[in-house]
């Protein structure tokens, strides 16, 4: 949930900063032609220099399985996605900057300043392998979509700024290479203004664009739909159905970086390139201007959505590596017999099979009812879902403690019976969340908390 209020947060700022690019317009400082300058200025100056100063990192081998982690997931993504978008512009008749639209996320303006302010700098160097393929394709197919460019043309794709800074990149990286601090400072300083800057120019365009149409231009709406919804459930199965994140024990969190970069608004370097290659960039500004003030909402309930679904959160922080076995069958060894017998394990069962494992990190059993829980000398009614369980649960699960301790396998096996109690449960039974050192009272058994 942090993150979710702390991405509405920055999109927030992002799209202030539209605000002010339009500003600028409205009060006559600068037109909206004007743009152009900053377009190239962001196209061929500050996104290199984003991506140069991300791979200065030291050299591991961690880095690098987390590099090929987020490597093959990106380009899954990648390439199923325009698979998929092609096929929806075909069927819906969508044209050029439209499908562009849909496909093409903001993973460098939008992603690398959240992941920064986030997670820490360390994980930047993740967010970048998204925005390097990208721009791979934002360089081959997407620059031949707007530009009407027929055929690839690998001298001007190899020529290009971006291509050839992810090539030195990389290989700076592999090549164990760290450039000197006042390079490194000044390509800091200069990538630091990929958000405003961008966002600048999507402002001004804007100001030359009459709002009203904004607004009232229901096909926008429909394509930011697709944009903010469609695209990051796709995305989400599709990663949920790869296996990946059992890959890298930071599998969980290289994903959520990678599905974060490709659930954001519709990339301003699709406005940017419209603008330098002459196609229509104000529409495509529209989008851009809807697409981000819908991501406001959109992306942190998409990130929600993801933490959910597969990420671990306390108590289930490590719930990438939980295996559960609900339960037992027994069948006939007679060839042939049929006689089966499903349900519950006992507690010897548990021992026996499981407790006594090797490989499994923690193993714990348990099982729950619902019983009432009174006082020692006075009756209540209230019933509780109480769970049964052993000294390996608090290894597994980490649940925050208000006062106390778990109790440990020497209390397991006393035998003496122990309880913990929610701050909830506690407050409801004595008018404090506070407990440690009383008891209840459950089945006429008393037991200590």
């Amino acid at each position: 949930m942090e993150l979710s209020i702390l991405l509405m947060e920055q999109i927030a700022k992002l799209f202030l900063m539209i605000f002010m690019g339009y500003a600028v317009v409205k009060l006559g400082l600068l037109t909206d032609e004007d743009s152009k300058v900053l377009s190239t200025l962001v196209l061929y100056l500050i996104v290199p220099s984003v991506i140069l100063n991300a791979f200065q990192v030291d050299y591991t081998q961690e880095k690098v399985n987390g590099l090929k982690l987020a490597g093959i997931a990106s380009l899954l993504l990648l390439i199923i996605l325009l698979l998929i978008v092609n096929l929806i512009g075909k069927l819906l008749n969508l044209n050029e900057v439209e499908i562009m639209s849909i496909y093409y996320s903001n993973s460098g303006n939008l992603i690398v300043p959240i992941v920064t302010f986030m997670l820490g700098e360390k994980w930047v160097f993740y967010a970048c392998v998204f925005m390097g393929l990208q721009t791979i394709f934002f360089w081959t197919h997407c620059k031949n979509v707007l530009s009407h460019e027929k055929g690839f043309n690998p001298k001007k794709i190899f020529s290009n700024i971006n291509i050839i800074t992810i090539i030195i990149a990389i290989t700076l990286f592999f090549a164990k290479i760290r450039l000197p601090e006042i390079i490194t400072g000044t390509l800091d300083s200069v990538g630091a203004m990929i958000g405003p800057a961008s966002m600048f120019v999507t402002g001004m365009l804007i100001g030359g664009m009459e709002l009203k149409k904004i607004l009232t231009d229901k096909r926008t709406y429909f394509i930011s739909f697709m944009r903010l919804i469609t695209i990051p459930l796709i995305a989400l199965l599709i990663l949920k159905i790869s296996g990946l994140k059992g890959w890298n024990k930071d599998g969980e969190q290289i994903l959520l970086i990678v599905f974060m970069a490709v659930i954001s608004p519709v990339a301003s370097t699709v406005t940017q390139m419209c603008q330098v290659y002459d196609n229509d960039s104000r529409y495509a500004s529209t989008i851009s201007v809807l697409t981000t003030l819908g991501a406001i909402v959109m992306m942190p309930l998409m990130v929600l959505v993801f933490q959910i679904k597969s990420t671990g959160y306390a108590p289930e922080s490590n719930r990438s590596r939980f295996m559960y076995v609900w339960g037992t069958e027994v069948g006939s060894k007679s060839p042939g017999g049929s006689d089966r017998n499903r349900g519950g394990m006992s507690s010897e069962v548990v021992k026996e099979c499981f407790y006594t494992l090797r490989k499994p990190e923690a193993v714990s059993g348990y099982c729950s009812d619902s019983h009432s829980l009174s006082l020692p000398n006075r009756r209540l009614f209230k019933e509780y879902e109480i769970c049964y369980t052993d000294a390996g649960h608090w290894k597994i699960f980490d649940h925050p403690f208000v006062e106390g301790d778990p109790f440990s396998e020497a209390d397991f096996q006393s035998g003496i019976p122990k309880m913990v109690l929610s701050e909830q449960v506690a407050t409801d039974l004595f008018g404090t969340g506070q407990a440690v050192g009383r008891q209840v009272v459950m089945d006429f058994i008393t037991l200590f908390i």
